[in-house]
């Protein structure tokens, strides 16, 4: 397009200006690896811009010169610019901000590398006649100039500042030069010089000319280098860079306040965070970690990081630190750490690569975190899942989705499925299930109530069909929000086919009811034997239940005598075989710690006989064993307890001393467990006819005053019930009161009826 075509489209001359423009930004990105402000001052002319990167491209990036030492060149000739533009964006190219020279090979050059190039003056006097000898009988091979920081390339940079300066010295400095680098390499060498000098030309024109945000984060974060870029007081004269000056200086305010922020946080921090260079070295070290650890600061810092790694896992840290060279980070690390006495933890790390300004990784920061305590609750999440799988009933757990988490045995051997192949599958959908109502009915009534027991249809892997007994447990979070389902299933697929076959044979007997009325009779009669039958079975098993309670008494005492007596000897044995192997072996910390855990285990034995059966019951009586059990209690469970007996209690006889000592035992297991209460008070009392028991607490208790029973209410009704007692349980928001009374003569239950003591709880 000519100028004419220009003056008559302007609108697409304007888009063929900025479609130029893109495309040369483009390439000056793609060799520098950054776009520099410097070559964005013309956009309403790009073929400027363009003849200036090609001299750039001629004069600079594609001259032979070695790479390196022209972008030292560039820095060290720089000084000389009173707009501090130039030295600073080709400082920034030295130190890995972009490509030095447009050479992507070029590895970045350390600070303190820079600030000695920038701290080295140029050469008069007897320096530069050093320089001019040392020049004189110096010829670079072809292709190779002076090592970067050697005498010799110090001279070659020294004579080139002379000649770039025109001092009277020049003509001396550009023999010398002739005589260093040959004909060739010095007509390039004076093209470059021509090219910088360009370069300043330029920037000192353009006062709108601005540092770029990469290079403005390198001299803010080294103030030693940002001083010889900006605060040379025999170059720096001009407005722009006293400006620079100051910005750098509220960037550095701002960093350092926004260090102490950071600083302040990683203190206040929970976890610990620890940092350390690539040599496994610490160089901080916050409160959290002195109190995770159990090192100061002034203890840890300059140490190495195995100062808390167990000698077995030391090999974790040479993975580690591999990682992060590489630039890796290590997310959630689960592992073993140690404690300064010795002690090891479960922990879990996070590590991350830390980078200086120019992005090379200098070294990493570690947050810890102690997670032993969930590791305690996996192991018994473990262990209670294990006891899980000891129950004959299929058990499975569903999250909020109704995707299986949990497998038990039971489940395997009534469905066929193993774990791997259930879990994570919805329930419903796995084992084909037919619901008795809507399902979504039965999701309304569960959220409700928090349980639902029915019949349900399932199908096993096999493809047979099955029909269960299911009861479903709900969970709720914090927040009341369904967490998951425990369900239970329990197989009566016999149980429905023998039910079956039974309606299917009343209904043939009621067709031969006609004319059949004496075998009518006869199966009435029958049918009234099979009840009394039942009758008698009921009353059989209620007294073998009696028997089971009796016999679960008995054993229990058995198994407290057993506990204390043969257990509690070999650990009294093993007690004194340790005594005396401390004493051979004095000064064993591990002998101490075993007789200190065998000591503890005679102390567990001995309670948790007492609490199987406790001897007083029997040696001193009902007062006596409560006022030992009730202290017990309160230690363990941190529970206030208040007991009140009446004196003298009497003499009430084994049976009822018993049923009272386990009602109180299952009371205040209870108030320990569901209540919440930090009281309890127990009250006991007696006349001539009859004693009574009341536990009482201050927790909370049902909003409706109504208390679902369960195992543990029904195995005390049981008890009490059968001495013809009377069992009460009420429940409030203020409270839950249990209320048992005996009579001192009880009538066996069933001589006449259940009985109704006149003090009957309420």
């Amino acid at each position: 397009m000519d100028v004419h075509d220009a003056r008559l489209n302007p609108a697409r001359s304007a888009e063929r200006r900025l479609r130029e423009s893109s495309e040369l930004e483009a390439r000056v990105e793609g060799r520098f690896g950054v776009l520099p402000n410097f070559f964005r001052l013309a956009p309403e002319n790009p073929e400027i811009t363009a003849n200036l990167w090609g001299f750039a491209r001629f004069a600079y990036l594609d001259n032979p010169l070695p790479s390196l030492f022209k972008e030292r060149l560039f820095v060290y000739l720089s000084r000389f610019c009173r707009v501090r533009y130039c030295i600073a964006r080709h400082v920034g190219f030295l130190a890995g901000l972009g490509r030095a020279s447009g050479d992507a090979e070029i590895p970045p050059q350390s600070v303190p590398e820079i600030v000695r190039l920038l701290r080295h003056p140029v050469p008069s006097g007897g320096e530069l006649v050093r320089h001019l000898s040392l020049c004189a009988g110096y010829h670079a091979p072809p292709g190779v100039l002076a090592d970067p920081g050697s005498d010799m390339e110090e001279a070659i940079l020294g004579l080139a500042g002379h000649v770039f300066l025109q001092t009277p010295d020049a003509p001396a400095c550009l023999d010398a030069l002739r005589s260093v680098l040959g004909e060739s390499r010095l007509q390039h060498l004076l093209v470059f010089l021509a090219f910088v000098r360009t370069a300043h030309y330029w920037t000192e024109i353009h006062s709108e000319l601005a540092l770029e945000d990469d290079v403005k984060e390198l001299l803010a974060t080294h103030e030693t280098l940002a001083e010889c870029v900006l605060a040379d007081p025999g170059v720096v004269s001009d407005e722009i860079s006293r400006r620079l000056l100051d910005e750098l200086a509220s960037l550095r305010t701002q960093s350092e306040r926004d260090t102490g922020l950071l600083a302040a946080i990683v203190d206040s921090s929970d976890d610990a965070i620890v940092s350390k260079n690539l040599d496994g070295f610490i160089t901080s070290w916050n409160e959290a970690a002195e109190r995770l650890f159990g090192y100061t600061a002034e203890e840890a810092v300059g140490q190495h990081i195995t100062l808390i790694i167990p000698p077995e896992r030391r090999g974790e840290e040479t993975r580690i630190l591999e990682q992060l060279r590489r630039g890796e980070r290590v997310d959630h690390f689960e592992t073993v750490r140690m404690r300064k006495d010795g002690t090891e933890f479960d922990i879990s790390v996070t590590i991350s690569p830390v980078r200086d300004a120019a992005g090379h990784i200098i070294g990493a920061s570690k947050v810890a975190r102690d997670i032993s305590e969930r590791k305690r609750t996996e192991r018994s999440l473990s262990e209670q899942a294990r006891l899980l799988d000891l129950s004959t009933d299929a058990i499975l757990v569903r999250d909020a989705m109704d995707r299986i988490t949990y497998w038990n045995k039971a489940a395997c051997e009534l469905y066929g499925y193993e774990p791997e192949e259930a879990l994570g599958r919805v329930s419903h959908e796995l084992l084909c299930t037919e619901f008795p109502e809507p399902l979504e009915r039965i999701g309304e009534h569960l959220r409700r109530e928090n349980r639902w027991t029915g019949e349900l249809t399932h199908k096993r892997k096999d493809g047979r069909q099955l029909v269960v007994v299911s009861r479903w447990a709900l969970d709720r979070d914090e927040q009341g929000n369904q967490q998951a389902v425990l369900e239970t299933n329990n197989d009566v697929t016999q149980q429905k086919q023998t039910a079956e076959a039974l309606r299917k044979s009343e209904e043939q007997l009621r067709a031969l009811a006609d004319g059949l009325e004496t075998q009518v009779q006869a199966r009435t009669r029958e049918l009234e034997q099979r009840n009394r039958e039942l009758r008698e079975r009921s009353e059989q098993l209620r007294e073998l239940w009696n028997r089971l309670v009796r016999i679960q008494d008995e054993e229990r005492r058995h198994i407290a005598r057993e506990l204390h007596d043969s257990v509690g000897q070999y650990l009294a044995a093993l007690s004194m075989v340790l005594d005396t192997a401390k004493d051979e072996a004095s000064g064993n910390r591990r002998l101490q710690e075993a007789a200190q855990i065998t000591q503890t285990c005679i102390t567990e034995i001995r309670t948790l006989s007492h609490l199987l059966h406790p001897p007083l019951l029997e040696e001193a009586g009902l007062a006596s064993a409560v006022g030992w059990y009730v202290e017990g209690f309160a230690t363990r469970s941190g529970i206030q307890a208040k007991v009140e007996i009446a004196e003298p209690l009497g003499q009430l006889g084994e049976e009822i001393d018993l049923v009272l000592f386990r009602v109180l035992q299952e009371s205040l297991t209870n108030v320990h467990r569901h209540s919440g209460s930090k009281t309890v008070a127990i009250r006991i009392g007696a006349d001539s006819q009859q004693v009574w028991l009341e536990i009482e607490d201050q927790g909370k208790g049902s909003a409706n005053g109504l208390v679902r029973p369960g195992v543990g209410i029904a195995g005390m009704r049981e008890r009490v019930e059968n001495l013809a007692g009377d069992f009460g349980i009420s429940s409030n928001q203020n409270g839950t009161r249990v209320r048992v009374v005996l009579p001192l003569a009880p009538t066996p239950r069933g001589a006449d009826g259940d009985s109704q003591s006149s003090a009957a709880a309420s």
